[in-house]
């Protein structure tokens, strides 16, 4: 059974801290998303507006099977919020990782690489998760090295996208 959708559901190590989105983050996430920098990866590329984010946000609330999240760098006594993610889509033992972005001056820190390996060993202990899979634009070859170095192997090439596969 997956866990409830509460302020308890968080996770961290030494350096990263990790808990569900909360209605304050909508802003922030929003912002993340539409950075010119970022919003390119997404297979959805478009503008979000502020009202298409909450709807989002409410549809969300009611997905039993999709936990958005929020990784921060503990700096410190000091969370500086450094990017997100998703497990979703969960099906019995699997889960779609995805929604993932890291905020433009945190990247290459190995911040989301520890994030993950965090996300993942939760996964497996608290959600009962065995495999994870993902996409990703081909394209995106800084992305497909890390999710390489975190153990997912390509398993769906196309011309456009490639799914990757992990078991935890």
């Amino acid at each position: 059974m997956l866990p409830e959708k509460t302020a308890d559901v968080q996770f961290f190590t030494d350096r990263v801290h990790i808990r569900l989105i909360t209605e304050n983050d909508l802003e922030l996430l929003r912002f993340w998303r539409n950075d010119e920098t970022t919003r390119h990866f997404f297979f959805n590329s478009a503008i979000i507006s502020n009202e298409q984010q909450i709807i989002w946000y409410n549809a969300y609330k009611r997905w039993n099977n999709d936990y958005q999240f929020i990784f921060s760098l503990r700096k410190n006594d000091e969370l500086i919020p450094a990017g997100t993610f998703a497990l979703y889509n969960i099906q019995g033992k699997v889960a779609e990782f995805g929604r993932a972005l890291v905020v433009k001056q945190l990247r290459r820190k190995g911040i989301f690489f520890e994030a993950c390996k965090c996300l993942f060993e939760t996964a497996k202990k608290h959600f009962l998760i065995e495999r994870v899979f993902l996409e990703v634009y081909s394209s995106n070859g800084r992305a497909i090295h890390v999710y390489q170095a975190l153990g997912f192997i390509p398993s769906e090439p196309s011309e456009s996208k490639i799914k990757m596969e992990k078991t935890l």
